[in-house]
């Protein structure tokens, strides 16, 4: 894959929880993209929150690897606003360590590698709607 965009992210630590968070400006209106993150299984756990095209939360306790030695739950919330014709996205997802090895592996795994994932899954997003909108481009040149 090649070299993804270092997008702003944020790395909080209180107590036994930590969270990451991520900002992307997105070219496209925010009632789409709000609805392509909904709809395309990008959020598979169990909701904690809607609110059509402003945010989505979900909750999840069943992680794979070995981030269910580190993790007890967590929480992912989006949030989508206007930012001229574009759409400002944040998303944040908030961890909660599990026991004491948790609680000190854990920052570093979010520190770490946490954001690599979000990262590729912002660029997915981002990367849909430019070629979404490169395929509008083409068709209407193509009508011309």
């Amino acid at each position: 894959m090649s070299h993804l965009p270092r997008y702003p992210v944020t790395v909080h630590r209180d107590g036994r929880d930590v969270s990451v968070t991520l900002e992307i400006d997105i070219e496209a209106e925010r009632r789409k993209v709000f609805d392509f993150v909904a709809a395309e299984g990008v959020l598979p756990e169990v909701s904690a929150g809607y609110e059509r095209p402003v945010y989505l939360g979900y909750e999840t306790s069943h992680f794979t690897s070995g981030l269910r030695f580190l993790a007890s739950r967590a929480r992912g919330q989006w949030w989508f606003a206007a930012a001229g014709s574009a759409t400002r996205i944040r998303w944040r997802y908030a961890f909660r360590a599990k026991g004491w090895m948790g609680s000190i592996l854990l920052p570093i795994f979010a520190r770490l590698l946490w954001p690599g994932y979000m990262r590729v899954c912002l660029h997915n997003v981002r990367r849909h709607f430019a070629d979404h909108s490169a395929q509008s481009a083409a068709y209407q040149i193509a009508q011309v």
